[in-house]
């Protein structure tokens, strides 16, 4: 560099012919200007480049933290996925073994049926179910027990198609299925003796055309009767009505059901009990046959469509009767 300026300055001088006054000092001083000014240009530089180590190290601890959190993600979503998969085979496992099940409790339920000579019966809640019966006895009685178990239930078409020209329903029964005694065509004699059995749905026809193939069918209600159920003797189909032709209520009896004897339109006679209080909805609706009524002294209510569509032309209602339902004898037009 100096003798760079060495060189310039010898040309000035020569280009000017002015006398060289300490050209080494001049090119000194003009050398420690040059050397000063590059020491600024490095000191204005420098923190450029500090400052782009400093972003390079932040960058690379941002990244080294990204790779952390997405490795951390992916681990836990692995071990999601992992217990996800733990509890679909669990759950997978639960549903084989209840499938595994079911089969079971089918066989179990098969061998509930038990025999009592010519008895069939099903254990439920510790009382005995009558499920069928394989005598040829022309007068049947249901069992008050069986295998040392009270009956209280008849099961849906129990006794169907059966031959017997009698029937005795105990006092104990609670409950009557579907059909139980359908198509017991020969069926002349009912003693229905059950004190505390349960409303019957409307389609049960329990006793659908009972006594079909009998010149008359008699119904006793015996002295443990307070409440006839509903839809008892009623006919969900009009052909498949019972042919019931009598009917004798004890004293016992308070109150006769919704619909209990509805479309028996056999019935001519009906004997009443003195304590008879209520005769319910549509209780004889429809019984065509029934001509004449005289009800009991202490009856206090009859309720709509009691007597609906009968073929009455007599009737004598007492005085302590003090309400009459909606359309009780509509239609009674003889």
């Amino acid at each position: 560099m100096k003798k760079k300026l060495a060189v310039i300055v010898s040309l000035i001088m020569v280009l000017t012919s002015m006398v060289p006054v300490n050209v080494v000092a001049i090119a000194e001083e003009m050398d420690a200007a040059f050397e000063s000014e590059e020491m600024k240009n490095e000191d204005v530089n420098q923190p450029e480049t500090d400052n782009k180590e400093i972003n390079s190290n932040d960058l690379s601890e941002e990244n080294e933290t990204v790779l952390e959190t997405e490795t951390d993600i992916e681990t836990e979503t692995d071990l999601e996925t992992e217990a996800t998969s733990e509890e679909l085979e669990e759950s997978s496992l639960e549903n084989e073994t209840e499938t595994n099940e079911v089969p079971l409790v089918r066989l179990l339920n098969a061998s509930e049926i038990r025999t009592s000579g010519y008895w069939k019966y099903q254990i439920d809640g510790g009382t005995a179910t009558v499920v069928g019966y394989t005598g040829s006895s022309s007068s049947i009685t249901i069992p008050d027990s069986l295998g040392g178990y009270t009956v209280t239930k008849i099961g849906s078409e129990a006794l169907e198609n059966n031959n017997m020209t009698s029937l005795t329903i105990p006092a104990k029964i609670t409950s009557i299925g579907y059909g139980a005694f359908q198509n017991c065509t020969k069926l002349s004699v009912i003693n229905y003796n059950a004190k505390n059995c349960a409303a019957i749905d409307y389609s049960y026809d329990v006793f659908a055309k009972a006594g079909a193939s009998a010149s008359s069918l008699t119904v006793y209600i015996g002295n443990t009767v307070e409440k006839i159920p509903n839809n008892l003797f009623r006919s969900y189909y009009d052909e498949n009505y019972a042919r019931v032709t009598r009917i004798v209520l004890s004293d016992s009896v308070q109150k006769i059901g919704d619909s209990a004897f509805r479309n028996c339109k056999d019935l001519t006679t009906i004997s009443w009990g003195t304590g008879l209080l209520e005769i319910g909805e549509a209780a004889f609706a429809n019984a065509e046959s029934l001509s004449s009524v005289s009800l009991p002294a202490k009856l206090t209510t009859i309720k709509t469509q009691a007597f609906k569509n009968c073929g009455l032309n007599s009737l004598t209602i007492p005085s302590t009767v003090t309400s009459i339902g909606y359309e009780a004898f509509q239609y009674c037009t003889k």
